[in-house]
C-alpha cells in the first residue's frame, strides 16, 4: 500500500523517493528539482527532519502533506524498533542523510556569544537592598540553552574591579557578580582579548584572570605574563578526543598601555602566523580564531574584516568568529565540510548591554558541532545561530536587562503591539542572514 502510494506521488508531483533500512534504521528521502527533503527515523520516540535546502517547501508548495504522509505511516511502522542515534549522520558533502550502523563517532558541541558589557545603568540596576551585586537573572531564559553545549563561550568585554567606585563605558570596571552570574548562566570560556581590556590597569587584568580562574572558567586572550601565554595560546578544549585550538586577537586597547609583564593579543600577523603554527605543532584537530575588530555599528565587514580573514583562513584556521561591532554581521558558508573551506560568522553582535539603538539591543549566539569518525575523519554540522534580545524593561517577572532567546519570545511577548522592537529586530537580523523565518542553518552545499 505504501509503495503503491510512492508512486502515485512521483507520477502525480513529479517527485523522486527513496526509502532505505540499515539494521533498525529507515530514511526517507524526497527530491524535487535539486531540491531535498531528508528524513531520518532516529528512534522510536525522536524524529529527525532535516530540510538540506531551504527552498525545499516552498517547492512542494500545495503537495506537502501529501508528500510527508508516507513519513508518518513509516513513523508508525517504526514503533517498535529500537534505534540508537549514535548511529546517524548528516553528510552535508553530498546532501543526503547518511545512516550506518557501524560508523560509530564522537561529537563536541561548541556556542559563540557576542559582547557581554556593563554599563552604568546596569550597575545601578544590579544593586541589592542589604549590598553587593545581581546580574543572575540575565540568564534565566537562556541558561539552559549554554549548558547543552560541551563549552559554551562569550566575549567578556569589561574588567573586574574588586571594591568601588564601580563605571561604564568608557572605562569598563564592574562588580565581580558579573562573572559569577555567567558562570551560573552556563558559560564556559571568557575571552579577553577586546578593547576594554585596559581599562583599568593592571587590575582590571589581573582580577579578570583571578575570577575567571576561582569560578574554573576557562580563558584566552589577554594573560598574566608569557608563562600564562605559553599556556593558554592557543587555549585547547579537548572532549571526546577532539582536540580543539582557540585563539583570540583585538585590534587594539582603545590606546590604553598594557601594563607591563601583562599581556594582550593584537591582531598582528607574524605573531597570529606563530600562533597557528605552534597549535598544529601541538596536535590540535581544528583551529578556530575569535577576532574583535570591524566597525562599529555597521553591518558589513569591512575590507580589512575580509582581509584578515582570507589571511587566516590561507594558514590555517578553519572556523572564524567575530566581535566589537556591536551589531550582527553576516555568516559566510556553504564549505564543504571538510575543513578546508571555512566558516565565518563577521560579528555576532551583543549579548547584553544597555545600547539603546533597535539593531545593538541583541544579537546572536552560534553553535555548531565538530563531529569525528572512526577514520577519524573530521566535520563540521548542525550550525544554527539563535536570536536574542534584551529585555530593557521590567514587566511581571521579566526583568529590565534579561536576556530573552528567540525561541521562547513568542510566549514571553504576546502582544506584539507591545514589543515591536523585538519583532523588527528579529525581521532585521533574519534578513541580514538570508535566511527563512527559523533560526536555523543547515551546512549542506548551497
Amino acid at each position: 500500500m505504501l509503495l503503491f502510494y510512492i508512486r502515485y506521488l512521483k507520477q502525480i508531483c513529479k517527485m523522486d523517493f527513496l526509502i532505505k533500512t540499515i539494521g533498525n534504521n529507515i530514511c526517507f528521502q524526497v527530491k524535487h528539482i535539486g531540491d531535498v527533503i531528508n528524513i531520518a527515523i532516529i528512534k522510536s520516540s525522536s524524529i529527525t527532519l532535516n530540510i538540506c535546502n531551504r527552498r525545499a517547501f516552498s517547492v512542494l508548495g500545495n503537495n506537502c502533506l501529501l508528500v510527508l504522509l508516507p513519513f508518518f505511516l513509516l513513523c508508525l511502522y517504526s514503533c517498535n524498533k529500537t534505534i540508537d542515534k549514535s548511529d546517524s549522520y548528516i553528510n552535508a558533502d553530498k546532501d543526503t542523510l547518511s545512516i550506518n550502523s557501524e560508523n560509530k563517532s564522537s561529537k563536541v558541541k561548541l556556542i559563540f556569544s557576542g559582547d557581554f558589557m556593563i554599563h552604568q545603568p546596569q550597575i545601578e540596576r544590579s544593586k541589592k537592598e542589604n549590598g553587593g551585586h545581581d546580574f543572575d537573572y540575565y540568564f534565566k531564559y537562556i541558561s539552559s540553552y549554554h549548558t547543552d553545549a560541551d563549552f559554551s563561550i562569550i566575549n567578556f568585554e569589561t574588567t573586574i574591579s574588586k571594591n568601588p567606585p564601580f563605571s561604564g563605558y568608557p572605562r569598563f570596571r564592574v562588580p565581580h557578580e558579573s562573572m559569577t552570574a555567567i558562570k551560573k548562566g552556563g558559560i564556559d570560556v571568557v575571552l579577553f582579548a577586546n578593547n576594554h581590556i585596559c581599562d583599568n590597569g593592571d587590575n582590571g587584568i589581573k582580577n579578570n584572570i583571578f575570577y575567571a580562574d576561582s569560578l574554573n572558567l576557562l580563558y584566552t586572550g589577554a594573560f598574566l605574563d608569557s608563562l600564562d601565554l605559553k599556556k593558554r595560546n592557543p587555549l585547547v578544549l579537548e572532549k571526546n578526543g577532539i582536540k580543539i585550538g582557540l585563539l583570540n586577537y583585538t585590534y587594539a586597547t582603545n590606546g590604553m598601555p598594557v601594563p607591563n609583564k601583562r599581556i594582550v593579543n593584537l591582531i598582528d600577523t607574524v605573531n597570529i602566523k606563530n600562533d597557528i603554527v605552534r597549535s598544529k605543532n601541538i596536535g590540535v584537530n581544528t583551529l578556530i580564531i575569535v577576532f574583535h575588530w570591524g566597525e562599529e555599528y555597521r553591518h558589513k565587514p569591512t575590507n580589512y574584516q575580509k582581509q584578515i580573514c582570507e589571511w587566516s583562513i590561507r594558514n590555517g584556521a578553519n572556523l572564524i568568529v567575530g566581535s566589537h561591532p556591536h551589531v550582527v554581521q553576516p555568516i559566510a558558508y556553504g564549505f564543504d565540510n571538510d575543513l578546508k573551506s571555512p566558516l565565518v560568522v563577521y560579528s555576532l553582535g551583543n549579548y547584553v548591554s544597555n545600547q539603546q539603538d533597535l539593531n545593538c539591543r541583541g544579537g546572536i549566539s552560534f553553535s555548531i558541532e565538530l563531529e569525528k569518525t572512526l577514520n577519524r575523519a573530521l566535520k563540521y554540522k548542525n550550525g544554527e545561530y539563535l536570536i536574542t534580545w534584551v529585555n530593557q524593561h521590567d514587566e511581571g517577572e521579566i526583568k529590565k536587562y534579561t536576556v530573552i532567546p528567540s525561541f521562547i519570545a513568542d510566549t514571553l511577548y504576546k502582544n506584539k503591539e507591545n514589543h515591536k522592537d523585538y519583532f523588527k529586530f528579529v525581521e532585521n537580523t533574519r534578513k541580514l542572514l538570508k535566511m527563512a523565518p527559523i533560526d536555523e542553518l543547515s551546512f549542506s552545499k548551497p
